[in-house]
């Protein structure tokens, strides 16, 4: 949990940074007086006094702000002759302007910063790869296989997961994927938004090379004699066209550690009909664990039991298993394996809602271990093709925000997928672990979202101080004090109101 927050707060600091960095930069270009440069809220946990300016880093991280003298409307009155020409309000109408929308521009330049060194480093991407194509879903009737590396949408390559953009207008003529190291062009004519909706139903989870016994003895699956690749997936090893494979006794699978001196052959049609034949079993259909109130306890089915036939028909996987639960079939014969026996239950299966989706589940939890993240390092680019790069980059991911806010506006996106802070520190964490690039890209575009919600026409933002800027210009004049007063009250209650819903979605997201 430490580490977690510690790697929140590292992903915080540069954004908050540069943006009030902008204000600050504007504010001391146009001479005005700036008192405080603080990153975070609350009280002063560190400070220091350098020159006209308090530098200071504050409790709580969630944000920023750089304290100018004389900013506020209310107290215009109030600021000595002497001293009108170093406070804010009194500055004219386009370095006010600058001074307000220099925050949201320092944030689209840092994704532009980010966007460029990372280009001039070389890359190293978590590979865009398809997890398990079922044979009756649509990508596979169109040619896609499991374990796929998505290498190009149209004629746009891809990169990374933050390369595919797709909406309700995009259409998909065709796909080239790597497959076995060739490339493959898979043509696919389907709208955009229902490729996407198929591509996050294979999820890119491989289970390690890991099966069990019937006593409880862990393997190394391998198709050499002599050795274990530990990358190469339980869902590879299936596709393969090998009809003998080697088991090597699992000293620490979570650890890829196999004693080579031991070793099984088993032989079949392919991977899981060798299984079948020699009752090894995938370490997915063992079960680790169960809900308190699940439909399998309330049975009799235990930790440790190892899932081995629905209604008589052996399965390969928990995955199958998940599919045979959410069948039609009212209720199901569940087969385990228990003490080297087998014990055959009738479970009725639960149904459970989850972001609108109703699903069948039996509450059993998989023992699977799955393989990290397979990775591609691009190639360094000079400066030029980098700093093309990075602009391309940095608009395309304002394009995708501006028009994921549109769609949420317009509620064709359902206003659930709004996260807060949780969320944010998840995916911070998550693809800190995944690689540094990867972690770096996920900066860039919170960087670029924090920019364009700040922009928001909302009192107390920024948006909304370029809002009462322009309205100047339409009144020849500044608004009054009440008007100012109202705005600013209406401003907070819906910023208040947008942060509550965005805590909410996250608590019911990550604890219910």
């Amino acid at each position: 949990m430490i580490e977690k927050i510690g790697i929140f707060i590292l992903f915080l600091f540069p954004l908050v940074f540069f943006h009030e960095l902008g204000h600050f930069f504007f504010a001391k270009l146009f001479r005005v007086r700036v008192d405080t440069f603080s990153i975070g809220f609350g009280p002063k946990l560190l400070k220091v006094k350098w020159g006209e300016t308090q530098y200071c880093i504050s409790l709580i991280p969630f944000g920023g702000y750089v304290k100018m003298f004389g900013e506020s409307m209310l107290d215009k009155d109030e600021i000595p002759q002497e001293e009108k020409d170093r406070s804010l309000v009194y500055k004219n109408k386009w370095q006010r302007f600058w001074i307000v929308f220099g925050g949201p521009l320092f944030n689209f330049i840092f994704a532009f910063i980010i966007y460029f060194f990372l280009a001039v480093g070389g890359e190293k991407l978590p590979e865009v790869k398809f997890g398990l194509v079922g044979e009756n879903s649509i990508l596979y009737s169109k040619g896609v296989r499991t374990a796929d590396v998505l290498s190009q949408i149209n004629e746009s390559i891809i990169e990374s997961p933050t390369d595919i953009s797709v909406d309700d207008t995009s259409y998909i003529k065709s796909i080239s994927v790597f497959r076995n190291k060739d490339e493959v062009s898979i043509p696919i004519e389907m709208s955009g938004k229902v490729f996407f909706a198929e591509f996050q139903k294979a999820p890119a989870l491989f289970r390690m090379p890991i099966v069990i016994d019937a006593a409880g003895m862990k393997y190394a699956v391998s198709t050499s004699p002599s050795t274990v690749n530990w990358m190469t997936s339980m869902e590879e090893l299936a596709l393969s066209s090998n009809k003998e494979f080697y088991l090597f006794q699992a000293i620490d699978a979570v650890n890829s550690v196999a004693d080579l001196t031991t070793k099984k052959t088993i032989r079949g049609k392919n991977l899981n009909d060798a299984l079948v034949k020699s009752s090894h079993y995938p370490l997915d259909l063992l079960v680790e664990d169960l809900t308190a109130d699940s439909a399998a306890k309330a049975v009799g089915i235990e930790v440790g039991d190892l899932l081995y036939a629905i209604g008589g028909k052996k399965i390969v996987s928990f995955e199958d298993l998940r599919m045979q639960v959410n069948s039609e079939r009212p209720h199901l014969m569940v087969t385990v394996i228990r003490n080297g026996a087998q014990k055959t239950y009738k479970v009725i299966p639960k149904e459970m809602e989850y972001e609108g989706v109703v699903r069948k589940m039996i509450g059993v939890q998989s023992a699977a271990i799955f393989l990290p993240p397979s990775y591609r390092t691009l190639a360094p680019k000079g400066l030029i093709d980098s700093a093309s790069s990075a602009f391309f980059k940095t608009g395309d991911a304002i394009s995708k925000t501006f028009s994921g806010i549109i769609q949420l506006l317009s509620a064709k996106v359902s206003f659930k997928n709004v996260g807060g802070p949780l969320m944010i520190g998840k995916y911070a964490s998550d693809t800190f672990r995944m690689s540094f690039s990867f972690f770096m890209q996920f900066m860039a575009i919170v960087s670029v979202n924090l920019a364009l919600i700040n922009l928001f026409p909302i009192p107390v933002l920024d948006g909304g101080h370029i809002l009462f800027i322009i309205l100047e210009f339409v009144n020849r004049g500044p608004l009054s004090n009440r008007k100012v007063e109202i705005a600013q009250q209406i401003g907070l209650s819906l910023l208040l109101l947008l942060m509550i819903s965005a805590i909410f979605n996250d608590v019911t997201r990550f604890f219910f």
